[in-house]
């Protein structure tokens, strides 16, 4: 894949047979929706399947759907893949988590991918026989990866992150979030398993679930993330098309030198938005 600009609507003209888009910086920011694309998503939806894979572990998949709608995207549930799924659609991360009890650094609705799992939650990481990294909580981040830490030095358990997002793009620039605490905790837990974009572990949670769907997955299916890491990615594992956005989400404001000491020298095709 090579490194070049491409109009939406010249992909769109090809015809594609399936849509899988990013959410965060693709489809909305911290400023809202993307401006435009509730209507590209209604257009799309009217043509091919249009489906959603994310990191987003903060909210759960029916919270996800709902703040989607609420922005004017209507996206159903069952079309949306976030990487805490994979503690269901991950054999080895589903053993770990099914039956046991689950400790989830994150938000309330954060622990709802281990309940989903069959997990059981608690609230501190010492009565867990598992821990997941889901959410960064702000002020109170320090803190609990602390709590973490000591209670992995008092007894090791598996640590999972499921959210790998460094940064998200705000309206002040680029915030950071699980991804980025999760590596500085990884210096102490060598060991800690990774689930999300850009591993291949995530590219085959979201095989599952499109396969499941009895959807085809080629060269025509085009998957849209404003990472390009990501794009090359999930792209390469899973034998289909892909381009990163520029202009709504980590590539905002960015030259390519930029780009390419970011996210390093990661050849995809370029497009400014999804919207059409």
């Amino acid at each position: 894949m090579s490194r070049t600009n491409r109009d939406l609507a010249d992909i769109w003209a090809t015809e594609p047979n399936l849509i899988v888009v990013d959410a965060s910086g693709v489809l909305y920011t911290d400023d809202g929706p993307i401006p435009g694309m509730g209507d590209t998503i209604r257009a799309m939806s009217e043509k091919v399947p249009v489906w959603v894979a994310t990191n987003n572990t903060t909210n759960s998949v029916p919270e996800i759907a709902k703040h989607l709608h609420y922005r004017g995207i209507d996206i159903p549930e069952s079309r949306i893949i976030s990487s805490g799924l994979g503690l269901v659609a991950d054999p080895h991360l589903h053993r770990l988590v099914q039956g046991n009890t689950v400790y989830t650094m994150g938000y309330p609705t954060s622990s709802w991918y281990a309940t989903h799992a069959g997990g059981h939650p608690v609230g501190h990481p010492d009565d867990a026989d598992v821990i997941v990294l889901a959410a960064s909580t702000g002020p109170t981040t320090h803190g609990t990866l602390d709590r973490i830490r000591e209670s992995i030095q008092k007894r090791h358990r598996p640590v999972v992150c499921v959210n790998p997002d460094y940064y998200v793009q705000t309206g002040s620039g680029l915030y950071p979030v699980m991804g980025y605490y999760a590596a500085q905790l990884a210096q102490d837990i060598p060991d800690m398993i990774w689930m999300g974009k850009p591993y291949s572990s995530f590219s085959e949670v979201v095989r599952h679930y499109l396969k499941s769907a009895n959807l085809t997955l080629d060269s025509q299916t085009w998957f849209f993330d404003d990472n390009p890491k990501n794009v090359a990615q999930l792209t390469r594992d899973l034998g289909i098309s892909g381009a990163t956005i520029m202009d709504t989400g980590l590539c905002k404001g960015l030259s390519l030198p930029d780009i390419d000491a970011t996210f390093g020298r990661v050849p995809t095709i370029r497009v400014p938005s999804l919207t059409l």
